[in-house]
């Protein structure tokens, strides 16, 4: 399945995760992988309500990502969970 960083531009005071402006591309740090389709969906509109409307926190699956940066298969299994949650 294709996949793309999607740099979540919201911000959240209690996570200290500034908002990203206009062609300000926030950190890596808090980059979730997506399918091309829904990440042009998710920039497509109000990007908070998006990730509500989808049942996932994506604030907490960057962090656990980025925890496991170079681990492919403990990536897939916190992806995995995410999406079961969700679902």
């Amino acid at each position: 399945m294709p996949c793309e960083a999607c740099h979540i531009r919201y911000g959240d005071a209690t996570r200290k995760k500034k908002r990203g402006g206009t062609g300000i591309k926030p950190d890596d740090f808090w980059t979730v992988p997506l399918h091309p389709d829904e990440h042009r969906d998710q920039h497509s509109t109000n990007e908070f309500a998006w990730w509500q409307r989808q049942g996932i926190d994506p604030l907490t699956i960057a962090s656990l990502l980025y925890a496991v940066s170079g681990d492919v298969e403990e990536g897939r299994k916190i992806i995995a969970n995410a999406r079961r949650i969700a679902a």
